[in-house]
């Protein structure tokens, strides 16, 4: 089972986040679950190697989500621009990353379950009840409660520390250098 939590609470400057697998060196901080299956050249990638992801990151920067591909949830707390990245890569995705922003606190998880346990009201959202009841599922960002968002995975999700708000980067923006590759990630 995978595990991916996250929360950052404004006013007490607060971060706490889990993840299978976690690496923090700089100031930055990566929390990850899943599989990479290539970089860039459609190679199998056997094991998860912590540091080459933090080595990406500081050579790419952003476009690093260009570079590894595969069925995982990767989180990057940027200390010094007090910026967090998360994302999913790809939209085959077996997670669905779940979202909440309130005045004061943003989190973030895999699991719906574990914002609903943060939650002190859990109101349902009426507005999607029916859709969800008769497919299934519901179509676009709101959830079957309500102030809870879906993520969607083809894009990253941004969540600026100083002003509590999330931007979208669109994945096809982002532009990469070259760079040496390797076979362990």
């Amino acid at each position: 089972m995978r595990f991916f939590w996250g929360q950052i609470d404004v006013n007490k400057k607060q971060n706490n986040a889990y993840a299978d697998f976690f690496f923090s060196k700089n100031n930055l901080s990566f929390y990850f679950t899943g599989k990479i299956y290539s970089i860039q050249n459609g190679e199998l990638i056997n094991r998860i190697n912590m540091e080459y992801l933090y080595d990406l990151y500081v050579q790419n920067d952003i476009n690093i989500f260009n570079i590894i591909i595969g069925d995982y949830t990767l989180c990057i707390e940027d200390n010094k621009k007090k910026i967090l990245y998360l994302w999913q890569g790809d939209f085959t995705s077996s997670d669905t990353l779940y979202y909440r922003i309130t005045d004061d606190r943003f989190i973030f998880s895999i699991s719906l379950k574990k914002i609903l346990g943060d939650l002190d009201i859990r109101l349902i959202n009426e507005g999607v009840i029916n859709e969800f009841i008769t497919q299934g599922y519901i179509i676009g960002k709101q959830t079957i409660v309500k102030e809870i968002y879906k993520w969607d995975c083809s894009n990253i999700l941004k969540y600026d520390f100083i002003t509590n708000s999330i931007t979208e980067i669109r994945k096809e923006k982002i532009v990469y250098n070259s760079f040496s590759q390797s076979n362990t990630i």
